[in-house]
């Protein structure tokens, strides 16, 4: 088995996409990291979650913990 951490859409509940963004990886634990957090990080819609899959599953995955992100910006930036 593998983890992976897609990121979900709240509004379209079957759209699920891995996460492909530099500034986002997956440390050795196997723990989301940001490097940095933009504002398109923490859309009201956006969900993060840890998933785990199998080649013997085809296709098929195990969700986990679900993570959502609220990104407030800075003023004067």
């Amino acid at each position: 088995m593998f983890e992976v951490f897609p990121f979900r859409d709240t509004e379209q509940g079957s759209v699920i996409e891995t996460i492909r963004r530099p500034h986002i990886t997956v440390d050795g634990d196997g723990k989301l990291q940001f490097s940095s957090v933009e504002v398109h990080d923490g859309r009201p819609n956006l969900v993060y979650e840890c998933a785990a899959a199998s080649p013997v599953l085809h296709g098929e995955y195990r969700s986990g913990d679900h993570v959502q992100l609220q990104v407030t910006p800075r003023e004067g930036l």
